[in-house]
């Protein structure tokens, strides 16, 4: 959502601006709380994909819960800076799948459930965050976090 033109990103109640870079620790706590506390069903069926690419988007991984890879889809509207980090519960960074410039169209990649020296995660609760900017529209950027879950 935006308000007063700064984009805001959100889950639950944790607003912060989509310019930050750095997730602050009091934020990452406020959104495992909220993750530990949530009682939501996630859909088991593979997220509907969309032909109107004209706003960026992140996708519920698929599938979810997940043993041992899923795949994350998203949709970037113009050419941007796409940076897609995976982060554990208390908020370190595990692996980042993607950090790289890239095309307008809809991307998916494939998470196997290895941190950045290739050892496999334990099961549990993960959130993955991106980052888009544009690169040739001002003002254009998106961050968004989701969860997901290993079960093994």
């Amino acid at each position: 959502s935006s308000m007063g033109g700064v984009i805001l990103w959100n889950i639950g109640e944790a607003y912060l601006p989509a310019t930050v870079t750095k997730v602050p620790r009091d934020w990452m706590l406020q959104l495992v709380k909220k993750a530990v506390n949530s009682t939501e069903i996630l859909s088991a069926d593979e997220p509907v994909r969309t032909t109107d690419i004209s706003n960026y988007a992140l996708l519920q991984n698929y599938p979810n819960p997940f043993n041992p890879t899923t795949k994350i889809n998203y949709q970037l509207p113009f050419e941007s800076r796409v940076k897609l980090t995976v982060y554990n519960i208390v908020g370190q960074e595990l692996v980042t799948l993607v950090n790289e410039i890239q095309n307008p169209g809809i991307k998916s990649v494939i998470w196997n459930g290895t941190n950045n020296r290739g050892q496999l995660v334990a099961s549990g609760t993960y959130f993955y965050r991106i980052e888009m900017n544009s690169l040739t529209e001002p003002r254009q950027n998106f961050a968004q976090v989701k969860q997901m879950t290993i079960l093994k």
